[in-house]
């Protein structure tokens, strides 16, 4: 009767070391996943935002650019 409790309980210890080391390497990649998903969110969020209070302008504002400054070439 004591060596069945020893096997059981040497049982229950190896299987708390296996799922502790499952536990690890959930945290790890979800740790990994969860950076990748954020990372791109922000670089997205950082783009919308420069895009708002930078002086870039526009394809269309380049091109009607063009056109007027080509005019008025055109008449001088």
């Amino acid at each position: 009767m004591g060596r069945s409790s020893l096997f059981t309980r040497s049982k229950m210890i190896r299987y708390l070391k296996v799922m502790e080391k499952f536990a690890y390497a959930t945290i790890i990649f979800g740790s990994v996943g969860f950076y990748f998903a954020t990372k791109d969110e922000e670089q997205i969020e950082k783009e919308n935002f420069l895009a708002k209070y930078t002086n870039k302008p526009n394809e269309t504002q380049q091109i009607t650019q063009e056109s007027t400054t080509q005019s008025q070439k055109s008449q001088n």
